[in-house]
C-alpha cells in the first residue's frame, strides 16, 4: 500500500497516474507519461480496410473484458465492439486494471481514446 498526501493506493501505477496525468479521473486512467511508460503517437498507416463480423461466440454478454486478454492486442491493429452498439478499428497502447487507451480510427484518422473494460463487447487483433 502507498501513500501521498491525499490518501492510499493500491499499487504505485494508480498513485503514480494520478499525480502525473493531467486528465486522470477515476474513469478513464490515460498512459503515463513520465518514465518507463511514454506516451507514442498514432500509426502512419490507416487500419486493414475490411470490417470484422462479430460471431456469435465472440458476442457473449460478459461482466468486464479481462485486462489479460486484451494485453496481446497492445501495439497491433485491433477492432473493437462496445455495448452501447458501436465498434471501430483501435491500436491499443496502454492497458490499465479497468480501461484501455490508445488510437481509434474515425473519419478516416486516428484519435485518441480511452475506453473503461467493463463497456467493450467483444475485440479481436490482427
Amino acid at each position: 500500500m502507498y501513500r501521498d498526501d491525499y490518501g492510499y493506493y493500491d499499487d504505485i501505477d494508480e498513485l503514480m497516474e494520478m499525480k502525473y496525468c493531467p486528465y486522470y479521473t477515476p474513469l478513464f486512467r490515460c498512459p503515463l507519461q513520465y518514465g518507463y511508460r511514454q506516451q507514442q503517437g498514432p500509426p502512419t498507416t490507416p487500419p486493414p480496410s475490411f470490417t470484422p463480423q462479430l460471431t456469435q461466440t465472440q458476442g457473449a454478454t460478459t461482466q468486464a473484458v479481462d485486462p489479460g486478454a486484451i494485453r496481446p492486442c497492445v501495439n497491433t491493429f485491433s477492432y473493437i465492439w462496445l455495448k452501447n452498439g458501436q465498434s471501430f478499428w483501435a491500436y491499443i497502447i496502454y492497458v490499465g486494471r479497468t480501461s484501455i487507451a490508445g488510437w481509434k480510427y474515425q473519419n478516416r484518422r486516428w484519435v485518441y481514446f480511452g475506453v473503461d473494460l467493463k463497456d467493450i463487447k467483444s475485440f479481436t487483433c490482427y
